[in-house]
């Protein structure tokens, strides 16, 4: 059920955040919907592009000259881990070179802002290696086995997830953590023996929801990049892995999983994006495997490109949680309210927004179709974020 929605916003000027929320604006009236003549500087706020007052029509919507301070929606900065495949079949068919390649030429796009990146591989690289001839696999040491008629140890890969929680290339923004990330690249090669994937997240959502936690300013996800279902260790299938995304996704702050399968038989992997909260597994394969994966990691800066900041008034005052509006204006055209859900899941195809977090809430997230409204509206639009009435939910 809709509440509220009678009461469209209309934005009447510029006024900095009043005292009563419910009040109105001082110099005209905020309950006819029209020019209300506030003044003030509405500096602050998000995107420091100061507050557009943003009123109740008067039609009951917001309850009598109720109005609202409006700030500029300001998208929050992305940071991606990736946690890098780099088993032995990586090898074959060029698949190394053409990943290696394009996550090299992605560190160095000049466009690339906003965005943070920090780098793992799996199975780990390790230290000290095993050595180069043995008779058992005892001679191989740990997490080695001794292939049988050749002589020679193979790695298949810790399956102790704090391990891979230890960064390779700490996260950070580009473009200037690009060369510590190409640097890292050309000192692997791919020459693990297993796929240990459920580990493999598990360390790498310590790591991103750690860093989370430290930088709710910003929006965090996994990025994991493989060419083969999970193998070695145990448990570590593909229910393994995707449930440690469902942990990721459910934790506060929550993190994403976005899954990148280098190679044509992989859809498997999609009931592990799908967990993540990213749908299905972005499959890249054949020639132009190196383009398909740099359109992937194009296509994943771009899918988390509608969550907002949260508005800190200029005055300082504390957002009431439950008075935070959303609104979207297409150039030229009239201002739509977007109503809040409880969460991704309650989206259903609407053009909705929900908090990140309903107890703590620290970024503003809109419903995919909200999302695609804003980002392919012919002309473009302007997003809103208001604050002082009692938030229109569905």
């Amino acid at each position: 059920m809709m509440r509220g929605v009678a009461g469209l916003f209309a934005v009447i000027g510029m006024a900095s955040l009043s005292g009563t929320a419910c009040s109105s604006a001082s110099g005209g009236s905020a309950g006819n919907g029209g020019g209300a003549n506030a003044s003030g500087t509405g500096g602050g706020g998000i995107g420091g592009s100061g507050g557009g007052l943003i009123a109740d029509s008067g039609s009951g919507g917001f309850g009598a000259n109720c109005a609202a301070d409006s700030y500029t929606g300001e998208l929050l900065p992305l940071d991606m881990y990736v946690m890098l495949d780099r088993s032995g079949s990586m090898d074959d068919s060029g698949k190394w070179p053409a990943v290696t390649s394009a996550i090299k030429q992605f560190v160095a796009l000049p466009g690339v802002t906003d965005v943070g990146m920090g780098l793992a591989f799996f199975p780990d690289v390790p230290n000290p290696p095993p050595p180069p001839t043995c008779a058992t696999n005892t001679d191989c040491g740990k997490d080695a086995i001794c292939i049988p008629g050749f002589g020679f140890c193979e790695h298949l890969g810790s399956c102790e997830p704090t391990v891979y929680a230890k960064a390779i290339v700490g996260m950070a923004p580009l473009p200037g953590v690009g060369p510590s990330i190409s640097q890292a690249i050309d000192a692997v090669k791919p020459t693990g023996g297993a796929t240990p994937s459920r580990p493999a997240l598990q360390g790498a959502m310590m790591y991103a929801i750690d860093w989370a936690k430290n930088h709710s300013d910003h929006v965090t996800v996994v990025v994991l990049a493989t060419d083969g279902e999970p193998t070695g260790c145990s448990p570590n299938s593909v229910l393994d892995v995707a449930g440690v995304a469902t942990q990721g996704l459910g934790s506060s702050p929550s993190v994403k999983t976005f899954v990148i399968g280098v190679g044509a038989e992989l859809t498997s992997l999609d009931a592990v994006a799908a967990a993540g909260g990213t749908d299905k597994a972005l499959i890249v394969s054949g020639a132009d495997t190196g383009k398909k994966f740099l359109d992937a990691l194009n296509e994943i800066r771009g899918a988390v490109g509608c969550t907002y900041k949260i508005p800190v008034p200029a005055g300082g005052e504390k957002v009431d949680f439950n008075r935070v509006n959303v609104a979207f204006t297409p150039v030229g055209g009239a201002q739509e309210i977007y109503p809040k859900v409880d969460g991704a899941a309650a989206c259903l195809g609407t053009k909705s927004w929900y908090y990140d977090n309903p107890t703590n809430p620290t970024q503003i997230i809109l419903c995919p179709a909200a999302c695609d409204q804003v980002e392919n509206t012919p002309g473009g639009g302007k997003t809103d974020v208001a604050i002082g009435c009692e938030t229109v939910v569905r």
